[in-house]
């Protein structure tokens, strides 16, 4: 199946303000040692297409466009054992 990413950019678009806006409440805090983790759960191997056309996994995307810090697919067996 294949999946159009507009929804996905906008998405991570607002993801990505709300840790900019978590980073800068800690900082004005005085934090120390506080960091934003950005965990992806999903079908790591889902199709999708980009604006362009182009075709990739949503691993390749992650990876290349640096959007999750951990990757968890949702396919594996251990994620099934525990859903």
């Amino acid at each position: 199946m294949i999946y159009n990413v507009d929804v996905h950019i906008c998405f991570s678009f607002l993801l990505t303000q709300g840790f900019r806006m978590l980073e800068h409440r800690a900082k004005h805090k005085g934090l120390k040692n506080f960091r934003i983790m950005r965990v992806c759960l999903g079908d790591l191997s889902r199709l999708i297409v980009s604006g362009g056309g182009h075709r990739l996994t949503l691993r390749d995307r992650l990876e290349r466009r640096k959007e999750a810090d951990i990757m968890l697919d949702a396919r594996a067996f251990l994620i099934h054992k525990i859903l």
